[in-house]
């Protein structure tokens, strides 16, 4: 069996021009690399956020139905709103993680930023923390739902 090629770890210190293990590339040159990457990454998280409150609105939109529906009773109404509350706690929780993966991406970005000497690309992030913020708000009124399913 052949070894598997162990991955380079490439760090880029402040004392040298050029990165070892990469050549004559110079720090700016890896940093717009990486960089560029970040950037990839924001909207490739925005993507999956997108799909994933796509799949949360059709579950609870589905959930609701089905809880308001008049020929429902009182013990699947019950089922409904607890399954449909618990879902919308894990709608607060992924919010919640989505801001931290969005700061620790913009944190990098201006670190990586630096290095090249440009400004921070804040709306390289900016997309991803709206998702996360129109998130947020849609589980609230979907979670007011559940409140309001329940009184009943």
């Amino acid at each position: 069996m052949a070894k598997r090629p162990q991955t380079e770890r490439v760090t880029i210190s402040s004392n040298s021009d050029t990165v070892p293990g990469r050549g004559r590339e110079s720090r700016e040159e890896v940093a717009g690399e990486l960089l560029q990457a970040k950037v990839t990454e924001a909207g490739s998280l925005l993507g999956h956020y997108i799909r994933a409150l796509a799949l949360y609105i059709a579950v609870m939109g589905a959930l609701v139905k089905f809880a308001l529906d008049k020929d429902s009773t009182p013990e699947l109404k019950s089922a409904l709103t607890l399954l449909g509350s618990g879902l919308s706690v894990l709608g607060f929780i992924a919010c919640a993680l989505g801001q931290l993966v969005a700061r620790k991406l913009l944190h990098e970005m201006k670190q990586l930023s630096e290095i090249i000497g440009l400004p921070a690309p804040r709306t390289s992030v900016l997309p991803l923390e709206f998702t996360v913020l129109m998130t947020a708000l849609f589980v609230a009124v979907a979670m007011a739902t559940w409140i309001y399913a329940f009184r009943w």
